[in-house]
């Protein structure tokens, strides 16, 4: 996994959020079909809910995916690893 050194900063941000909130969120996504693919849906919606995004350690997190090349689709491969280990996925 190529973003595989933001997986700590990613899994505390996720437990911020809530595992039972994202996953009553995901349920209710599943139960609405209001998406193309669940799982990608799913991802960047816990990725737009990053409460830290305007702080510094986001800041961080942009240059480290940077740093590391990474894209959209490193970003999914990261949170669909992340929350399968919460399983919410």
């Amino acid at each position: 996994m190529k973003l595989k050194e933001l997986k700590g900063f990613v899994k505390e941000e996720v437990e911020k959020i809530g595992i039972e909130k994202i996953k009553k969120y995901a349920d209710e996504l599943r139960k609405s079909k209001n998406y193309k693919d669940f799982e990608t849906r799913l991802c960047f919606d816990v990725y737009y809910a990053i409460p830290s995004k305007k702080t510094d350690s986001f800041s961080e997190f942009g240059k480290t995916k940077k740093r590391l090349n990474g894209n959209d689709a490193h970003l999914k491969t990261l949170i669909k690893s992340v929350l399968k280990e919460f399983k919410i996925l």
